[in-house]
């Protein structure tokens, strides 16, 4: 019997799927007509893989629906990511290759470019987000913080995409010592942009070098893996540190730990336990020592948690949460804890650079200091200093020469009636980025000038708090 129509033609072949099919015999199919194609008879189709299958869609919605639930997430909608093998390119030039040697093509056929034929991904989002949203009880949102990723794998994607291997670019040098220095530029055979642009300046006489056409039916169907991925939310707050034996990160030396516990782990553990974040990424406007307490209003800090499952924190709940942290240690305490957005971490950032900080210090010094000396100290103002890169650190940061403002100093004695020990109390205004300790000892003449060389004698650094950072910011919360 004559074939009369393209549709018939494309269904003749029994390894086109009826969607497969409307891609191409419709300019701008809708969810309905892609809807009532839902033959479940249908196996492994030869131009998508099967994915476009009414048994694979509900598959993946079954999929999807049980692996929501469990991780529980609280957001009432959601976004769709989806990867295809790469192979259905080819596949797909394959198919149109075929059309154009039959009688339909200039008369049927809604294009006469691949390109412009209907993107898989748009119809695989056609057939099954009504369903997807009936199923999982969430609306679809393209800008939604929850991403459902559906990946789909064939087994023989590398086999068929391997025969485009000649008529793609060769490897530059560069691309040789990334791929043998394990970097993550893309080969030829893994970049898909390139890979569909080769495919499709293929004449239409020589794609059956490269592929069978029409492409053959799949042998088995694409294997599936679902994830999930939220937005992070970001809390913030300021944190004080009253312990010396207390890094304000995991501290880690070749996987041995040097602090039993951190700032970030005391107060983040409950932020994570809170939200069902799978992470954190702790930021904070500058860092102190160990050895250094952070005192006065505290630091600025945000918390970033990764791909949380509870994202509505209402006020209430942020309060008990900084009161079960404060309840939870002495070690560190939390205040003006609150949900905070992105752009705010502008204002955390730029303040490590334009923030001044205030100091307390107790030094020492083996040599008598008269009072004039002392006076000569407390009336400098704006003090420039320069300070190569500490010793202390040099192992982790670059060897430079920093500039940097001491705003004003005040050292006093400890002991006035009698000064036996040399103690001295020093407070200090300075700019943000200033080494402290290093101000006070010289670190062996690398910071110019220092305690030791406008006081002309040797001064070593005993115990140094920071008591302010200056920085308006996050907003203060009234306690109520």
């Amino acid at each position: 019997m004559a074939t009369n129509t393209l549709k018939e033609m494309l269904t003749e072949l029994k390894t086109i799927c009826s969607r497969c099919i409307l891609c191409y015999t419709t300019a701008n199919p809708c969810y309905k007509t892609f809807a009532e194609q839902a033959d479940i008879n249908e196996k492994h189709c030869s131009s998508c893989l099967g994915i476009l299958e009414q048994n694979q869609i509900l598959n993946v919605v079954d999929k999807v629906a049980k692996k929501l639930n469990k991780e529980n997430y609280t957001t009432d909608s959601f976004a769709l990511a989806l990867a295809f093998p790469q192979c259905l390119v080819l596949r797909k030039r394959a198919l149109l290759a075929h059309i154009k040697e039959s009688n339909f093509f200039n008369t049927e056929l809604h294009t006469t470019k691949c390109n412009d034929l209907m993107n898989p991904k748009e119809a695989y989002k056609l057939s099954i987000i009504k369903t997807l949203e009936q199923v999982t009880k969430k609306k679809y949102n393209i800008k939604s913080p929850l991403l459902v990723k559906v990946q789909f794998t064939y087994f023989k994607e590398d086999e068929e995409i391997k025969r485009l291997e000649p008529l793609l670019p060769k490897p530059s040098q560069k691309r040789r010592f990334q791929k043998k220095h394990n970097t993550n530029q893309k080969s030829p055979l893994n970049n898909i942009q390139l890979i569909t642009e080769t495919v499709n300046k293929l004449p239409d006489s020589k794609v059956v070098q490269y592929t069978s056409v029409p492409p053959e039916r799949a042998e088995k169907p694409c294997d599936i893996n679902i994830s999930f991925v939220h937005e992070p939310i970001y809390i913030a707050g300021r944190y004080n540190k009253y312990s010396r034996e207390l890094s304000q990160t995991p501290w880690l030396i070749d996987g041995e730990r040097k602090t039993e516990s951190s700032v970030q782990e005391l107060i983040c553990d409950r932020l994570i336990k809170a939200t069902g974040a799978s992470e954190v990424k702790f930021m904070s406007s500058g860092r102190e020592d160990c050895d250094v307490r952070m005192l006065g209003k505290g630091r600025p800090f945000v918390a970033g948690l990764v791909n949380p499952k509870t994202t509505n924190l209402p006020a209430d709940e942020v309060r008990s949460l900084e009161r079960e942290i404060n309840q939870s240690t002495e070690l560190v305490g939390v205040r003006d804890l609150q949900v905070t957005d992105k752009e705010s971490l502008v204002i955390l950032k730029a303040g490590e650079n334009e923030k001044k900080k205030c100091y307390s210090a107790k030094i020492w010094c083996p040599e008598p200091i008269d009072d004039e000396q002392l006076d000569g100290i407390n009336t400098t103002k704006d003090l420039k200093i320069g300070q190569k890169t500490p010793l202390r650190v040099l192992h982790r940061r670059p060897l430079c020469v920093r500039e940097r403002t001491i705003y004003s100093m005040n050292i006093q004695r400890i002991n006035k009636e009698e000064d036996t020990t040399h103690h001295y109390q020093l407070q200090l205004k300075t700019e943000a980025g200033t080494y402290i300790k290093e101000f006070v000892h010289g670190d062996l003449g690398r910071t110019i000038p220092s305690m030791c060389t406008l006081m002309g004698a040797p001064f070593d650094i005993l115990e140094l708090d920071v008591d302010e950072v200056q920085l308006d910011w996050p907003p203060k919360i009234e306690s109520t």
